[in-house]
């Protein structure tokens, strides 16, 4: 008995093609299929690789945000304190709350305010000490926007507010109040422009340099020196604001113009 490629013409014979083949290749840190299987097996990536590969062809978070949010918060929180410099203002807000009610509202608020300033600082110390560039990449480029917007700037105008309240509540208002209230809502009001001033635009500067140095790109190349700079810039202006933090705090417990 005959096979049946010895029945076919020559011609028919010299069409016959053999089966594709199978075969898996790699390529760096991911494994394609070639092209004869990936009809029939889906492609499969682990959740770090996807990860990586995705973080290295998305642009960074923008500071805009920030800087726009930042903006707002000092003009509403100035508006507020100028119009409550001669009369309480809006009275339904303060008695909205009682007066332990508002205090209760101010210590948290302060602990968010000045926990985060400080812990915030120290952590940062220890990320620039450490010279990671992944850490260093993660701090800088994740963490302010959604720290600063999110956390710093809700608690820092509940202190105001509840500040005020308080005032308005027991001594009727900024105008007859003591000069520790006065002083104190004037030092947060301080710490705002200075946060605004130092805190922000370094850390503009030190994003957009961190992206470059990871990009990997020749042209992206940055000044080394230049970084150390604004880091250690940084570093001051978290000095600065966690001086002020601690002055506020001995403001409101110590009350030292009590009296005067």
């Amino acid at each position: 008995m005959q096979t049946k490629s010895k029945l076919l013409p020559a011609s028919a014979r010299a069409r016959v093609v053999p089966p594709l083949s199978f075969k898996t290749t790699s390529t760096s840190s991911f494994h394609v299929l070639s092209a004869s299987s990936s009809s029939s097996q889906p492609k499969e990536e682990t959740d770090i690789t996807r990860t990586a590969f995705n973080s290295s062809n998305n642009s960074p978070p923008t500071l805009e945000g920030k800087g726009v949010s930042l903006s707002l918060w000092l003009f509403s929180i100035s508006t507020f304190i100028i119009a409550n410099t001669s009369r309480p203002w809006p009275t339904s807000l303060y008695e909205s709350l009682s007066c332990s009610q508002w205090s209760f509202v101010h210590a948290i608020s302060s602990m968010l305010f000045g926990g985060t300033i400080i812990l915030s600082s120290l952590v940062e110390y220890l990320v620039v000490k450490t010279s990671d560039a992944s850490v260093m990449k993660f701090w800088f480029l994740d963490v302010p926007q959604k720290l600063d917007v999110n956390v710093v700037l809700p608690a820092l105008a509940g202190v105001i507010v509840s500040g005020v309240a308080q005032a308005n509540i027991r001594y009727g208002g900024l105008a007859t109040s003591p000069k520790h209230v006065v002083g104190a809502i004037h030092l947060l009001v301080t710490f705002g422009l200075w946060w605004a001033i130092t805190d922000v635009t370094t850390q503009r500067k030190t994003s957009e340099m961190i992206r470059r140095h990871n990009s990997g790109q020749d042209e992206d190349k940055i000044d080394e020196k230049e970084l150390h700079r604004i880091l250690t810039m940084r570093l001051a202006s978290n000095v600065v604001s966690c001086l002020l933090v601690v002055a506020l705090y001995a403001i409101m417990v110590l009350k030292p113009f009590l009296g005067n």
